[in-house]
């Protein structure tokens, strides 16, 4: 976590939206290595879209790849992009109580 690469709030969301569509690491990797934006689009859901991720990513020398493999940390959050990539990450949804569970050691 210590040396995380720092990403976009719109990258991060595009990188979690893959994941929850189902691509497997291996995919994800490959996709964005080569950055196959029609492979990313043809997986995706209506409203994500990835024409101008590569584009960005390079403008703002974000590591993607290296992002998959190692984590990220997101440069800002807004409300809605939080929202955006919290839907992405966990499945979580506005209005849907989400349950908290704590952990319990047993020794």
């Amino acid at each position: 976590m210590a040396n995380q690469p720092l990403i976009s709030q719109t990258s991060a969301s595009l990188i979690e939206h893959a994941r929850r569509q189902g691509l497997s690491e291996l995919e994800l990797q490959q996709a964005f290595a080569e950055e196959d934006v029609s492979f990313l689009n043809a997986k995706s859901a209506e409203y994500f879209n990835y024409d101008e991720l590569f584009t960005y990513a390079k403008r703002h020398n974000e590591e993607l790849v290296r992002a998959i493999e190692q984590g990220y940390q997101m440069k800002f959050n807004t409300l809605d992009g939080l929202k955006t990539w919290l839907t992405e990450k966990f499945g979580f949804q506005e209005g849907v109580p989400t349950e908290k569970k704590q952990a319990k050691l047993k020794g």
